[in-house]
């Protein structure tokens, strides 16, 4: 029990306690796509941008509206740092900025500069990206395997006759030289990039289920 407790305590609301029916626990799946989406997006900022873009952007993440002098204290920046972090990420559309005047001239010296982080324009904005980018690795895909169709249907049938001569107890020794070591290699070449290609696209896809949920989440 004790160890349920602090569990509750330190996953955001994910799981949550019914006292109603004998301190019951249930996951609550909102929550977790809120709390798994912004794990995922705080990783995308890691890797383009670094780790200290990434810890600024978390710290923003878990505010409503913050002061770029408390993100640079918070990130433990020095403010001329952090400040440069924080207006790369709203320049690329990871944050947005709210400037709040405290005299009608406008004075830059007398105005509060607010960020927060607009999770649903990140998230548009990240899924019109992996939408675009899985299009292009399928594109590069289908024009390589094209490219190399006769080598490819070539080593099928190689495959499929040594199987077969195998099945019938025969030697299939001779069968698998019907590709020559020049058409192996460049068939070998093409299915490494293939397989790279393959390996991206399933990072796109596990993305924009990340994404795609999250929204979902809200609507509900």
């Amino acid at each position: 029990k004790q160890w349920y407790q602090r569990r509750v305590a330190i996953t955001a609301g994910i799981v949550k306690v019914v006292r109603d029916y004998n301190n019951s626990y249930y996951i609550n799946f909102t929550s977790f796509y809120e709390e798994y989406t912004r794990a995922h997006v705080a990783s995308i900022v890691k890797e383009r941008f670094g780790p200290r873009c990434q810890r600024v952007f978390s710290i923003v993440l878990s505010k409503n509206m913050i002061e770029q002098k408390q993100v640079a204290e918070l990130a433990m920046l020095p403010f001329k740092d952090a400040k440069e972090l924080l207006y790369k990420l709203y320049s690329e559309g990871f944050l947005k900025l709210q400037e709040l005047h405290q005299t009608p001239d406008l004075c830059p010296a007398r105005t509060f500069y607010l960020f927060n982080a607009p999770m649903e324009q990140i998230r548009m904005k990240l899924l019109d990206v992996c939408f675009k980018a899985a299009h292009n690795l399928m594109a590069i895909r289908k024009d390589k395997l094209n490219e190399n169709a006769r080598l490819v249907d070539k080593s099928l049938r190689a495959d499929a006759a040594i199987v077969q001569a195998q099945q019938s107890g025969l030697s299939a020794d001779d069968l698998e030289d019907m590709l020559t070591s020049s058409e192996k290699q460049q068939l070998g070449v093409c299915m490494r990039i293939v397989k790279r290609l393959d390996l991206g696209e399933i990072t796109l896809v596990d993305s924009i289920c990340a994404l795609s949920h999250f929204g979902a989440a809200n609507v509900a």
